[in-house]
């Protein structure tokens, strides 16, 4: 009975790490929690960019808080247009729907070298469907 017992637990020992170990081939990837998809963009019932976003992601906008007591930042994430700066938070509501194909969040430690210094809220890249 006990070596019964031994040879269980010495077998559970060893198939659970290798089972841990194997890949799901078929495995979904999980979602980019900052990025907003064009299906999402789709099964939403916004009529523009800001509704969307504080919908689905509404930590996008969030401010930041005061990076430093020193320097003036914006504490508020940046809205980039097709990688051109296009403004605060507020132009969101200018941007239709229609003309959306993907929202993305860049944390602030990661906009530098794409946009440049100054961004340190982070910055909210909006890309556009081709007309």
């Amino acid at each position: 009975m006990m070596r019964t017992s031994v040879r269980l637990l010495v077998l559970a020992a060893l198939v659970v790490p290798v089972s841990a170990c194997s890949r799901n081939q078929w495995a979904v990837p999980a979602p980019d929690r900052n990025v907003i998809t064009s299906e999402e963009i789709q099964a939403s019932n916004a009529s523009n960019a800001w509704d969307l976003v504080a919908k689905l992601r509404g930590n996008f906008m969030h401010s930041r808080g005061a990076n430093s007591i020193y320097v003036k930042v914006n504490k508020e994430p940046t809205v980039f247009l097709d990688n051109v700066e296009f403004g605060t938070l507020d132009k969101l509501k200018q941007i239709p729907i229609s003309h959306i194909a993907e929202i993305r969040f860049i944390n602030g430690w990661n906009t530098e070298a794409k946009f440049g210094p100054g961004y340190i809220a982070g910055v909210i890249q909006v890309v556009t469907r081709v007309q």
